[in-house]
């Protein structure tokens, strides 16, 4: 009778193993210095914090609302001017600024034009980047139901801004405003929800044609007489102006929001 030996047998086993399979090197660390790997030039100045100063000479001399923070967008809404609009007052823009400038003796006129001729209807806000998507969800929700309206815009007026440190050549909406003041409402509402500011309490819509460094007085009658005439609004009753869409601006970007027809 032969006898298996298991012992034999496993030994033999794992001779064999170790022979098919040579042992794991092991690797010491203890005095080994990990190095980092290096990060990308491109995106090492992605995130690379800088102080933005701002120059106001290179905006004409335009200074910021409010002071700029990385990650915020300054946001608005308005109602754009269409192109009828624009196609009817642009020709006679120069002449109200020279008009301006020979009487009042102020610093050059530069058009508002070139931003886009607009009515506004917020104050120009920062907003935080990961809000954009629901306040313009939100406004959508509040704005689409409006009906598409017209308005008529005529007197001349001059307007300052919060510092006093641009004057503006405006023409005030005379038609249209309680339809206007629906759409603040809903704008007003949406941003305190966002805990941004409401518009200004005495809310006077118009539309910003030009604009000066300085703080220029008051329109006198003859003046507004002079600009209407420049503008040839005596006899056409004031410029239409229809609304049909509200944009809200964040950054250099454009939501648009439609009105019902």
């Amino acid at each position: 009778m032969s006898l298996v030996n298991y012992s034999s047998d496993s030994s033999s086993s794992s001779e064999a193993d170790d022979h098919s399979s040579p042992p794991a090197k092991r690797v010491f660390r203890e005095n080994v210095a990990e190095l980092p790997l290096p990060i990308p030039t491109g995106l090492l100045e992605t995130f690379k914090q800088k102080d933005l100063q701002d120059d106001s000479s290179k905006h004409g001399g335009r200074q910021r609302s409010f002071a700029h923070v990385k990650g915020n967008w300054a946001t608005f809404v308005h109602v754009p001017c269409s192109d009828e609009f624009l196609s009817w007052l642009n020709p006679a823009m120069p002449k109200l600024f020279e008009y301006l400038e020979k009487r009042r003796g102020s610093k050059p006129f530069m058009s508002c034009a070139r931003d886009g001729l607009h009515l506004s209807l917020s104050r120009v806000v920062p907003i935080q980047h990961h809000l954009i998507t629901p306040l313009i969800k939100e406004l959508t929700q509040k704005l689409e139901t409006s009906q598409t309206f017209d308005c008529v815009v005529e007197k001349p007026r001059i307007y300052r801004n919060d510092d006093k440190s641009r004057s503006f050549l405006s023409l005030d909406v005379v038609q249209g405003l309680d339809k206007l003041k629906i759409l603040l409402c809903a704008v007003d509402k949406v941003f305190v929800d966002f805990g941004l500011p409401k518009f200004y309490k005495e809310a006077s819509f118009h539309v910003s044609v030009g604009w000066t460094l300085g703080e220029l007085a008051p329109l006198s009658a003859k003046e507004e007489h002079d600009l209407i005439s420049l503008l040839h609004l005596e006899s056409s009753g004031g410029l239409p102006l229809t609304v049909h869409r509200v944009v809200c601006k964040t950054g250099n970007k454009l939501h648009n929001i439609s009105l019902a027809t």
